[in-house]
């Protein structure tokens, strides 16, 4: 009889814990879809992203290349900032269109974008393996027949006209060429090169170290208008420049930092390297 009661009892706790895991499991898969982002919020915060800065002349569009696919929910670290949090991988296709510059079209390409809420409960997203191509559109010469819709009001031939300054000394691509000449006393420069797209608008140099002894220094970028002041900073000495650690003489070193906006480069005419004695 006892043997019988042991043995019942085994069959109930078995029984127990298979419903406590699958209620647990439920429960799970239960609040990991309970608030996921829709079609229509991947979107709108694409389309904000891109026409929030725009300004009243500007011709700031997007059009939807390809349906928004929507994967289930999973913890995702960011390299910048460093944090992780519980995302939805999204991937979608894209076109931007915007009035300014030697492009007007912008498709953007093969990328996984991970959406996570804030802690105001907004959305926010970061993204991985981004591939963009420009080309001019049907009114520009050399343009295509490609038109996104026309969903802001038709601007005047007054409007629309290009409003760049150029820089002085610019580089085949219409950025500023860097002024290294203080950064040259120390480090070798092997290259540069700027990265204009959504996500990516850094500048990264490419250089070696001359010397084993290089003083303690914090460095900086100013990016200046044609009046002289300083575009896109609240430090009054300009844009930190990362990743110049010490090295062994001759070992190429990769440094970065964050430009101005797409717009704020626009505006921008000298870009020059400074040390700041610590």
């Amino acid at each position: 009889m006892n043997a019988q009661n042991k043995q019942c009892c085994r069959y109930v706790l078995s029984a127990a814990i298979t419903v406590i895991f699958l209620l647990g499991a439920s429960h799970s898969a239960f609040a990991q879809n309970k608030g996921a982002i829709t079609e229509q919020e991947v979107k709108d915060s694409i389309v904000d992203g891109w026409t929030h800065s725009c300004e009243k002349s500007d011709d700031c569009r997007v059009t939807f290349d390809s349906a928004v696919k929507i994967a289930p929910a999973v913890r995702h670290t960011f390299q910048v900032p460093p944090a992780t949090y519980l995302t939805y991988p999204v991937k979608v296709n894209y076109t931007t269109h915007w009035n300014k510059g030697t492009f007007h079209l912008t498709h953007h390409t093969n990328a996984v974008y991970y959406f996570y809420r804030n802690s105001f409960g907004e959305w926010e997203s970061g993204m991985e393996n981004e591939r963009t191509t420009q080309e001019k559109d049907e009114h520009q010469d050399g343009g295509t027949t490609k038109t996104l819709p026309k969903n802001n009001p038709a601007k005047t031939d007054e409007t629309q006209k290009e409003n760049k300054t150029p820089a002085a000394d610019a580089d085949e691509n219409g950025f500023p060429k860097p002024d290294f000449t203080e950064l040259e006393k120390y480090y070798e420069i092997v290259r540069y090169e700027y990265k204009a797209q959504v996500g990516d608008n850094q500048l990264y140099i490419y250089l070696k170290q001359k010397t084993e002894q290089i003083p303690y220094s914090s460095w900086f970028v100013q990016f200046r208008d044609k009046d002289g002041l300083l575009i896109s900073t609240g430090n009054p000495y300009g844009n930190g420049i990362t990743g110049l650690n010490a090295a062994p003489v001759g070992e190429l070193i990769k440094a970065s930092v964050y430009t101005p906006t797409e717009k704020g480069m626009e505006k921008v005419v000298g870009a020059k390297i400074v040390r700041v004695k610590q």
